[in-house]
């Protein structure tokens, strides 16, 4: 009997592992085929819950019932067919014991099941979000199992029990004319005796039935390998004799209908899924020899050993080396170009599209008016230079921390900013101005009496890897260098930066994302000033700003700090050329330039590889493009449109078309912002 109930158990799961293999695309000659789409594998899931019997038992028109603690263990291969619905092959291993206490009587038993089958699970895919940790699911199934049950009626010498009305238990029956010699007996709760032999009155009835499990649970995502389930199974059996007894239509003992239980439990399940490239591509441009595609990083079909581009975005179209394809050969790959098809040789901006004789006599006199126009002359009284600290981050080092200074007045700010090597960053929800760290006593002098001359006053710490303690600032004082650094440090160096703009409200990090050292200085005027770069010489600034300027912060102007205070540039040294408008500072003039602030339609957003299917729905759309984040995701755009309401439009378009997550995003220099953000700087 137990090896065809594993018999059956084991074709059934032959049968799945056979339907969950990837199945192979014949390969020609001449194309390599591959698919994107993830390969489902099988789950594994061990589970283990607690049994409720439905039953005669407790119907028999008895005094009482007691239910004992009935547990289980399941192990479930689960294996997608698709996104909503699984395959899934089951054992099911557990006891069921019960007893109802009768007038003089009690009866009991206690029954194993040995349980095999197979069920179908729906979890409402096409209702819910597709990135959830939470998916409900409702299923149905069929099952085989074995049973056998026994009840307690002997003790451990044989002898019968007897069961009197007073709640003895006895060797003799209830009114036996030898009761005053019986023996009190002591149940073993030693499930000994076969009730199917024991049953009167009944045909011999089958030890093994079917049931037709119905269940409903929800699956609680831990990671891509792991998940929780917590559900519950409603068996309805074919049986009415789990208990060792039917209904009896006579009296009325018993319950009508088949015997019936319920399976809660938790489990645990273990992912065996894995993804498969996707690509076709010429033969030719995968060398024979190379190694497997699990080496292509970007998935473009190109083995990392040969690819000249690699870290692809994902979905996008690259030629037999491996790099995005650039059609009008522009220098701007397809996927970022705005201007597919400029003219050859015609010179374009960083989105590809084609400058004008305008654009390019601006550049030229931008570039002119800031470097060649200027020359800017030492002053006589400077000391010779001094090799600038490295103010890299570091496993030991000094670091010399700004005290008091929440929102900067016009002079706070003079001070901060003559001083070259200060940084910002932010601190439990402020801004905290710092110097380091620094590896040397020497480099930490030279700081400390930068500000000093600067009149701020610093707390000091010294870092050892996760250690950090805090010093006494005149620590410093005591070195050796001190005096020599206080007279060397007249305070007549000029120290030039470039203001990128002054904003009402702090703006979004990533609209400064490609320049470096951004100093956030949130003033007293309520403006928050943006300012990048630190210069010994008016040309390096000059040149920062041009850069700058060409990359739309059109804002940007020279600034420069001598003694603690700002002066004009004339006063820092730098001879100006008749037109001045180059140089001066203009607060009035708009921040960004509108021009490279566009909007477009998020479609979605994925961590890893996006769905086979998902990308094909988004490529048909025409005109979208995968942009990565720092995080690791990548999202999906549509479009790049000039107004809100156009983006807006094509938004609710697509949403009717069955997208059902677009939100309207702003776009600045290849970044992806807030579309409020965009708004603002557009000016509309």
């Amino acid at each position: 009997m137990a090896s065809r109930f594993f018999l059956l158990f084991f074709a059934a799961l032959g049968s799945v592992l056979f339907l969950s293999l990837p199945v192979h695309a014949q390969r020609s000659s001449q194309v390599f085929e591959t698919s994107d789409n993830e390969i489902f594998r099988p789950k594994i899931q061990l589970g283990a819950g607690v049994i409720s019997y439905f039953g005669d038992v407790g119907h028999l028109q008895g005094i009482s019932r007691r239910n004992h603690l009935n547990t289980g263990f399941s192990v479930m291969l689960r294996n997608p067919i698709n996104d909503a619905f699984e395959v899934n092959v089951f054992a099911l291993f557990g006891n069921i014991t019960a007893e109802e206490r009768l007038p003089t009587d009690l009866y009991n038993f206690r029954t194993y099941l040995r349980m095999g089958g197979a069920s179908l699970t729906y979890n409402f895919d096409h209702f819910l979000p597709k990135n959830r940790g939470i998916s409900p699911f409702v299923s149905v199934g069929i099952t085989t199992f074995e049973f056998n049950p026994k009840g307690d009626r002997l003790d451990a010498e044989g002898r019968s029990y007897f069961h009197h009305s007073d709640g003895t238990v006895m060797n003799l029956p209830e009114g036996h004319a030898d009761l005053s010699d019986a023996v009190h007996l002591t149940r073993n709760f030693e499930y000994e005796t076969d009730l199917r032999s024991a049953e009167n009155g009944h045909a011999p009835y089958s030890l093994r039935s079917i049931s037709v499990p119905v269940g409903a649970g929800v699956d609680l995502k831990i990671n891509e390998s792991f998940s929780l389930r917590l559900a519950a199974e409603y068996h309805f059996t074919n049986t009415d004799y789990l208990d060792g007894i039917a209904y009896n239509p006579e009296t009325g003992a018993g319950r009508k209908g088949n015997d019936r239980f319920l399976y809660s439990n938790f489990g645990i399940t273990y992912n065996l899924h894995h993804n498969k490239k996707t690509k076709t591509q010429p033969a030719d441009a995968v060398p024979l020899g190379v190694p497997s595609s699990e080496t292509d990083e970007d998935g473009d079909g190109i083995a990392d050993f040969y690819d000249f581009c690699p870290g692809t975005p994902e979905g996008v179209e690259t030629d037999e080396r491996g790099c995005p394809l650039d059609t009008d050969g522009d220098g701007v790959p397809d996927y970022l170009d705005l201007e597919p098809h400029t003219p050859a040789g015609q010179p374009v901006n960083l989105r590809g599209v084609a400058l004008t004789d305008e654009d390019i006599a601006y550049m030229h006199q931008v570039y002119l008016g800031e470097v060649f126009a200027v020359n800017y002359e030492k002053s006589t009284t400077s000391t010779a230079d001094v090799e600038r600290s490295n103010t890299g981050r570091a496993a030991k080092g000094y670091t010399l921390t700004v005290k008091n200074l929440d929102n900067l007045t016009a002079a706070e700010l003079s001070k901060i900013l003559s001083i070259r090597d200060v940084k910002s960053r932010i601190k439990d929800g402020r801004t905290e101005y710092f110097m380091g760290e620094y590896s040397s006593t020497n480099e930490l002098v030279r700081a400390a009496v930068s500000l000093e001359n600067a009149g701020l006053e610093y707390d000091l710490t010294y870092r050892n890897g996760s250690r950090v303690s805090e010093l006494n600032p005149s620590f410093v004082e005591e070195d050796a260098f001190y005096e020599a650094y206080k007279l060397l440090y007249t305070g007549n160096k000029v120290t030039f930066r470039v203001q990128i703009g002054a904003f009402s409200k702090p703006i979004s990090p990533k609209l400064f994302k490609e320049i470096p050292n951004v100093l956030v200085i949130p003033g007293a005027d309520g403006l928050t000033r943006y300012i990048s770069g630190s210069y010994d010489n008016i040309a390096d600034a000059a040149a920062h700003r041009v850069d700058l300027l060409l990359k739309g912060y059109e804002g940007a102007f020279v600034t420069a700090y001598k003694k603690g205070q700002r002066v004009s540039l004339e006063e820092a040294g730098a001879t100006m050329v008749k037109d001045e408008s180059g140089m001066k500072e203009r607060e009035n003039k708009p921040q960004i330039n509108k021009e490279f602030v566009s909007y477009a339609v998020r479609l979605g957003t994925f961590e890893g590889r996006i769905p086979a299917e998902t990308l094909s729905k988004y490529m048909a759309l025409g005109n979208v493009r995968p942009v990565r984040s720092d995080d690791g995701t990548t999202r999906y755009l549509f479009g790049s449109m000039k107004t809100r309401k156009e983006a807006e439009a094509s938004a609710e378009t697509l949403g009717k078309k069955g997208f059902a997550d677009v939100l309207v995003v702003g776009e600045f220099n290849g970044e992806v912002i807030d579309a409020d953000e965009a708004f603002d700087i557009r000016g509309e």
